[in-house]
């Protein structure tokens, strides 16, 4: 099923379903098909992949993914939307609509990548359930800028943070390319961009150990400017003779992902008890 994709029916459909975009919550709409059809082939989209994406909208992205899925299986927290994605929907039987918020709704098991234009108020919460999930080899995104330079920025850049040593440690940054505004309504007041990770195969992390090394990193990012040795002991934690004097002597904001992830480990049986 094809759906039209241009800015008249987007303006048509969202006065139809009395819906204005809310700009707080960074609503927008994309009305141009090339981002979509962009995403899902960096995605690699195949009918073997069972795709989870994050916002329905108005099925237009929906729609291109039931073309080369296995399975769709997509969540959407506005129930104006999901009713008409139900109606427009109804005969496709690859597709899964569920009603619900997808920061607090489980991935799902059986999906195998992400392909998704994510609310930009929820990328970060979003993000990290992703990357959480370790059935998710890819992750196909349309976001925010800003939102995007924080998951891939390094030591000593201004955005470097806990978010940045997650996504080096267990993502691989694959693909970025910016979206031209006038592909959006309303037009939005930052820039987009398409993102393509990819879950690396070698993970120096078990799935049982990514939440608490989330956890060590917001700790310590807590206290980004102070050297990591004070960081630690204000976390709590006193007991550091496994680190390296030299590490303990850096700001927390210029340590790099690997140390960040060696001092992790040194402290894990401290920090996990």
């Amino acid at each position: 099923m094809s759906i039209e994709i241009s800015r008249s029916f987007v303006i048509r459909t969202l006065r139809r379903l009395k819906i204005k975009p809310r700009w707080y919550k960074g609503q927008v709409f994309i009305c141009d098909p090339y981002p979509f059809y962009r995403l899902v082939n960096l995605a690699n989209v195949t009918s073997s992949d069972v795709v989870y994406e994050i916002g329905s909208g108005l099925g237009f992205l929906t729609s291109i993914l039931a073309q080369k899925a296995k399975k769709v299986i997509s969540i959407e927290i506005e129930r104006k939307f999901y009713n008409f994605c139900k109606g427009i929907f109804k005969r496709i039987d690859n597709i899964e609509l569920v009603l619900g918020d997808a920061t607090k709704h489980p991935v799902p098991r059986e999906a195998n990548k992400v392909v998704s234009s994510i609310p930009y108020s929820i990328s970060k919460a979003i993000f990290l359930k992703l990357v959480k999930a370790t059935n998710i080899e890819t992750i196909a995104i349309i976001c925010q800028k800003e939102f995007y330079e924080k998951v891939t920025a390094k030591p000593r850049e201004s955005r470097y943070g806990y978010l940045s040593i997650l996504c080096k440690m267990l993502m691989e940054n694959v693909y970025k390319e910016t979206i031209p505004q006038e592909y959006f309504y309303p037009r939005p007041k930052v820039t987009s961009v398409i993102a393509v990770f990819k879950r690396k195969k070698n993970s120096p992390l078990d799935e049982g150990e990514i939440e608490l090394f989330i956890d060590f990193l917001k700790a310590i990012f807590t206290y980004r400017r102070k050297k990591l040795k004070k960081a630690l002991k204000i976390s709590g934690i006193e007991d550091v003779e496994r680190i390296d004097e030299n590490l303990l002597d850096k700001p927390v904001l210029l340590l790099e992902p690997s140390e960040a992830l060696e001092v992790f480990k040194a402290i894990e049986p401290i920090y996990s008890s």
